[in-house]
């Protein structure tokens, strides 16, 4: 329906024929209608961000223009930038971001595995981490003999580089310092029963047998010929002086010399009744300790 009396105006529209007119815009809002648009926004920035709001609608959008940048960090809204770090080695002082150089890294060392037997334990590679970042490499060990010329790690069961020690039956690793045994190179002493080596100065008695011989007017000495060691050693030199008796030529001694046999026996209580082959002394042994047969010295 036209309105030929006037248009009766809501905003920007009639009510009565839907007709619009042009906005009365300010800025980004029409000041009729209170519709808006996105241009010819009044900004005005927004505090403690890197923002700005619109004074008009309300609408708010980033400013990069408003960033204080400290290297790659911003100081009011902390966004970070991926430039102007300020590296430490691998890592930015600033925003904590790597890069996979420049890392500072630690010294190698052996890779341990946990538990079990040496090869459970032990790797063939070593490892190193960066002191900035934590990352970590590994390689192979570069082996000098039986020692890691990278890391240090010692593998016993690699070859050494063994070489003698003076005056010494050893040899020792030139590498690790590891010492192992060698034989010694014996030689006779002589006029002694011993044994000497001639690399290192070690001796060892008995590595000739003791010639022993009697020591004169005694049962109870014997003094080797060849060294002149003394031990006690019962060597009486008995000779018989009647039936079942003998007697040292040397110290007198006189001693029993029964030949006795078995001529009957209980086995449940074991005892035993003997008697003598040569003299016909009798005896008896109960078993528990009491033993009536002639032994030793004779009684006087």
């Amino acid at each position: 329906m036209a309105c030929l009396f006037g248009h009766k105006w809501n905003g920007c529209k009639c009510e009565k024929c839907g007709k619009t007119r042009e906005h009365d815009w300010n800025g980004c809002k029409c000041s009729r209608c209170g519709r808006t648009r996105n241009e010819n926004h009044i900004w005005e920035p927004v505090e403690g961000k890197c923002e700005k709001k619109c004074k008009v609608c309300g609408k708010v959008e980033d400013d990069p223009a408003s960033h204080k940048w400290d290297g790659c960090k911003c100081s009011i809204c902390g966004m970070v930038r991926d430039s102007e770090h300020k590296w430490n080695g691998c890592k930015c002082s600033v925003c904590g971001v790597t890069r996979d150089n420049e890392h500072i890294w630690g010294n190698w060392r052996q890779i341990e595995k946990g538990a079990g037997n040496y090869y459970a334990r032990h790797s063939s590679h070593h490892i190193r981490k960066c002191v900035v970042c934590g990352s970590t490499e590994t390689e192979l060990h570069d082996w000098d003999y039986c020692k890691c010329k990278v890391c240090g790690f010692v593998d016993q069961s690699r070859s050494h580089d063994w070489k003698p020690v003076d005056g010494k039956c050893e040899e020792k690793c030139t590498v690790c310092g590891e010492i192992r045994k060698k034989l010694h190179d014996w030689k006779p002493v002589p006029n002694r029963c011993e044994r000497k080596c001639i690399v290192c100065g070690e001796t060892v008695e008995n590595f000739t047998a003791h010639k022993w011989e009697r020591v004169p007017d005694s049962c109870t000495m014997v003094k080797c010929s060849i060294c002149g060691k003394k031990e006690e050693r019962i060597n009486h030199s008995f000779v018989s002086i009647g039936i079942c008796r003998k007697k040292c030529t040397v110290c007198g001694r006189v001693e029993y010399d029964h030949d006795y046999k078995v001529v009957s026996a209980n086995y449940d209580h074991e005892s035993s009744n003997y008697k003598c082959k040569k003299c016909g002394h009798e005896a008896r042994d109960n078993g528990w300790g009491t033993d009536t047969r002639q032994w030793g010295v004779v009684d006087s």
